[in-house]
């Protein structure tokens, strides 16, 4: 129990248990409270596009194949894995509605298996806004079977 702070303290320390816990850390609390483990279900940082230089590298470079809800860019990269960026743009519908869509997409990615080295760029467009979660996940595996990209869903 964290200590009670009074007026006449206006410093007050705050014990570990208060700290927020990062997802590491609640996976493993989780992990020893059930007994079992507890599978890592984020995609790392490291297979992300972050930079703007490496979306328009892969655009103006890679190849592309879409549909009504998604178009997929993919270009080679110099690593040993695969790097993934998504694009959701205003169009799509307002940020409750992109978020969603960003989220799908995501799981969408992580349920693939793909292998290979190449960076991939995912656009949502505006009919991704009314598409469900299995259409999303349709759409991208055809995509990237038709660029070249080897994909299957994994087994949970």
């Amino acid at each position: 129990v964290a200590p009670e702070c009074t007026a006449l303290e206006p410093v007050c320390e705050q014990s570990a248990a208060d700290e927020p816990e990062t997802p590491s850390h609640a996976r493993q609390n989780l992990s020893d409270r059930l007994g079992v483990s507890v599978p890592n279900l984020m995609v790392s940082r490291d297979r992300g596009l972050r930079r703007s230089q490496d979306f328009d590298s892969a655009r103006s470079r890679g190849k592309r194949a879409g549909n009504s809800i998604l178009l997929v860019t993919s270009a080679p990269n110099d690593l040993d894995h695969m790097r993934f960026g998504l694009a959701v743009g205003k169009r799509v519908g307002n940020a409750t509605v992109r978020n969603t869509v960003k989220r799908r997409i995501r799981e969408s990615i992580r349920l693939l298996d793909v292998s290979g080295s190449s960076d991939i760029i995912v656009s949502a467009r505006p009919d991704a806004a009314t598409a469900d979660y299995s259409a999303i996940q349709a759409s991208l595996a055809s995509l990237l079977t038709r660029l070249g990209i080897t994909s299957k869903p994994k087994r949970n």
